[in-house]
């Protein structure tokens, strides 16, 4: 789309397309390059594929790598030693109007190609002397891994406003804003409590709430 938006022609031929239709359009078409992008990992395999056979079909357009999976490590070590045409690694979808107008151009497209091979060339070099991670077995991967503590899980505290621990953690104590009195879940206590701001808070709005008598109100009682 970004290409097309700068007026460049492109042949989209969908997704899980073969290598075979991606070549065969290729020459049909006599395009000026070959774009691949990879959206999932085995992709990167395919790209692959896609590349030994550009060069055994004797192909030497560019080919653009591009795509979530993809990488320039990737497009060094695996997919540009097996062609031995342009490969380049495009980072974002902003950056292919760059690359393509480099690769095109009559001035620009051989120190373009060749600092590019020489990047990815620096790149197989500097990974030349890396080899694969050594895996530990099961039993020395166990004894590698820290212990980790184990926690209990804290009570949980009652939700509800009105419900409060007793001193000495024995009995959830349960306080009744009309009485002014404490008692547990498994019976009654006489000791009186002092009113706390909310029983106080309670009381007066029962005593907003109560209805008036009609003489209170400034209504004379009806005749009988």
């Amino acid at each position: 789309m970004v290409l097309q938006c700068n007026g460049y022609e492109v042949i989209d031929l969908g997704v899980m397309v073969p290598w075979a239709t991606i070549l065969d359009v290729a020459q049909k078409e006599q395009v000026d390059m070959i774009g691949l992008s990879g959206l999932i990992t085995p992709s990167l395999d395919e790209m692959v594929t896609v590349a030994e056979e550009m060069q055994r079909a004797g192909m030497t357009i560019p080919l653009l790598i591009g795509g979530a999976t993809t990488s320039k490590v990737h497009t060094a070590l695996r997919i540009d030693p097996a062609y031995d045409g342009p490969v380049v690694h495009v980072l974002d979808a902003s950056r292919a109007v760059g690359v393509a107008s480099q690769l095109l151009s009559d001035t620009q497209a051989q120190g373009f190609i060749k600092a590019t091979a020489a990047d990815y060339q620096h790149v197989r070099d500097a990974r030349a002397g890396k080899g694969a991670s050594k895996l530990l077995s099961l039993e020395d991967a166990r004894a590698s891994t820290p212990m980790r503590p184990t926690f209990r899980k804290r009570p949980r505290h009652p939700n509800s406003p009105a419900v409060t621990s007793s001193r000495t953690g024995t009995l959830p104590i349960w306080s009744n804003a009309s009485t002014g009195r404490l008692s547990s879940v498994h019976g009654s206590s006489p000791a009186p409590i002092r009113p706390s701001s909310m029983t106080k808070w309670w009381a007066s709005l029962r005593a907003i709430s109560t209805p008036m008598p009609r003489d209170a109100r400034g209504s004379s009682p009806r005749s009988g």
